[in-house]
């Protein structure tokens, strides 16, 4: 049937930039037909004609009916950071300088594990561990042009309902935060709060809620091929979460790509690190001032409005709750 794709907003999205950096990547050294190649696409669609199969309307519809999520249900140890890195580094990752390590704040954050000076490789992430929308589709058996925030989601649902020890990309499934912390889940008291600063706050969490509503919308109605209407998944909003609060931006279109590992950066003004592209589609972790081990690797999200910064990412810089300094 013919439909005309629900507009996955991107208004409040850190994606809207012109500028060469995005998420601390540096897009003006990186292999663009190495991107644009995997098929990646924005999130906005204009009319397309889809086929509806029953294979992934079944395979979605059965996914959005689960009530259990062993991913979920599962504390994060260190032996699953461990294992990630472990993971990662057999297909190709070079990580012996950096650690996943605990931050001031309860959450998790990369370090350093030896001495650098600046122009120094601290890291390296092989393009295969950059998950796409093209992967994305290819692993759910979606339509190749599905909206990147609707294919990433359901596609981290997905790994979170699996119980398959070798799920290709479960290790990394396994070390995300087991609660959405952007936008999405202020809670009232928090959206008052910053609505006292002035309406930018206020508009900026309203636009990141109307995405993920889209998003939803379109799971529900083209992909599982049923009404939206009161089917709110809190599952479905933690992976929209995740994929508005960790995807970098890659290529001319500012697709969305989750890169494990390197997403476990936080943000700093003035980072001690930054992060390149190569012309074999690598992304590379480079040290930007003199770095000492145990230092915690900051990178710049390149998001200079604090309001999208609270929207995208649940934190702000310049008002954050007194329960949380």
């Amino acid at each position: 049937r013919t439909l005309i794709k629900t507009t996955e907003m991107a208004s409040a999205s850190a994606f809207d930039s012109d500028d060469d950096f995005i998420f601390g990547v540096d897009l003006s050294n990186l292999d663009v037909s190495e991107i644009v190649d995997e098929g990646g696409s924005s999130s906005i669609h204009e009319e397309s004609s889809i086929c509806q199969t029953p294979e992934y309307n079944s395979r979605i519809t059965n996914l959005l009916s689960r009530t259990r999520f062993p991913v979920l249900d599962t504390p994060v140890a260190q032996a699953q950071y461990d294992n990630l890195f472990s993971w990662a580094t057999s297909i190709g990752a070079e990580l012996d300088g950096i650690t996943c390590v605990e931050d001031i704040y309860g959450g998790r954050g990369l370090a350093a594990r030896k001495t650098f000076v600046v122009g120094d490789v601290m890291a390296i992430l092989p393009r295969e561990l950059r998950i796409g929308q093209n992967v994305a589709c290819k692993h759910m058996g979606i339509p190749s042009d599905t909206p990147d925030l609707s294919a990433l989601s359901i596609f981290l649902l997905d790994l979170a309902s699996s119980e398959e020890k070798d799920e290709k990309f479960l290790h990394y499934a396994r070390c995300l935060p087991k609660i959405g912390s952007n936008g999405l889940f202020l809670s009232d008291k928090d959206v008052e709060h910053y609505g006292a600063f002035g309406e930018g706050h206020t508009a900026a969490i309203k636009a990141i809620r109307t995405q993920a509503t889209a998003c939803n919308d379109y799971i529900y109605e083209v992909l599982a091929d049923e009404s939206p209407i009161d089917q709110v998944s809190t599952t479905l909003l933690w992976a929209i979460s995740m994929v508005q609060s960790r995807t970098h931006g890659f290529g001319t279109n500012r697709s969305r790509w989750l890169t494990p590992i390197f997403d476990f950066a936080n943000h700093s003004s003035s980072p001690n690190t930054k992060l390149e592209g190569d012309s074999l589609g690598r992304l590379v972790l480079r040290a930007a001032e003199a770095i000492e081990a145990d230092d915690e690797i900051m990178i710049d999200y390149q998001v200079p409005d604090d309001s999208k910064l609270l929207a995208n990412y649940g934190f702000s810089l310049l008002h954050p709750p007194s329960d949380r300094i």
